[in-house]
């Protein structure tokens, strides 16, 4: 997993719980990196996973919960970081360019990242996003989605239609504009 992401998962609970906070996750984790994060440089999925697990704990929250709060934060970070990829105007388009413009554009740069495969579809007026990965972090997709969401200041409804968590093949996000 690229570093960003433990970069900006630092930044987040720094943000959002305190410096002491982070250092606490950090101590009761014990990240085989100690903490110190590279936006370049790939870390395990597990060191993530146990610092996912353990902020849960220490912060009274599931990992889903985690996982949603950091996918906003996200978008926020990326906005900010790589503005050429928010020039969509409006929420639906800027999801449907995730995987054919963003992901692409972030693989010539960092040809070692791994992303998980989107698919975008209508169905009727709601947008379909099909997400598949073997991190199984659909709440972290979800996060994003909101993160969006707010960043285009379009209010939506997310349902989770399927979810590979209960043994489906992908998760399935119907996401439907509210007013």
């Amino acid at each position: 997993m690229k570093g960003i992401i433990f970069v900006e998962l630092s930044e987040m609970v720094q943000e959002k719980f305190g410096h002491k906070t982070w250092n606490q996750v950090l101590q009761n984790a014990e990240p085989e990196s100690k903490g110190v994060y590279t936006a370049a440089e790939n870390y395990s999925d597990e060191e993530a996973d146990k610092l996912l697990n353990t902020m849960s704990a220490f912060l009274s929250k599931s990992k889903d919960e985690v996982l949603k709060l950091f996918g906003v934060h996200l978008i926020k970070a990326f906005s900010t970081r790589f503005p050429q990829f928010f020039k969509e105007r409006q929420l639906f388009p800027f999801i449907e360019s995730v995987e054919p413009v963003i992901h692409a554009e972030i693989k010539k740069i960092y040809s070692d990242a791994s992303f998980p495969k989107l698919v975008t579809y209508y169905d009727g007026e709601h947008l379909m996003l099909e997400y598949h990965s073997v991190k199984k972090m659909c709440a972290l997709t979800h996060g994003l989605i909101k993160g969006a969401s707010y960043h285009f200041n379009e209010p939506v409804e997310i349902e989770q239609c399927r979810c590979t968590h209960n043994g489906d093949d992908f998760c399935l996000f119907k996401i439907s504009k509210k007013g």
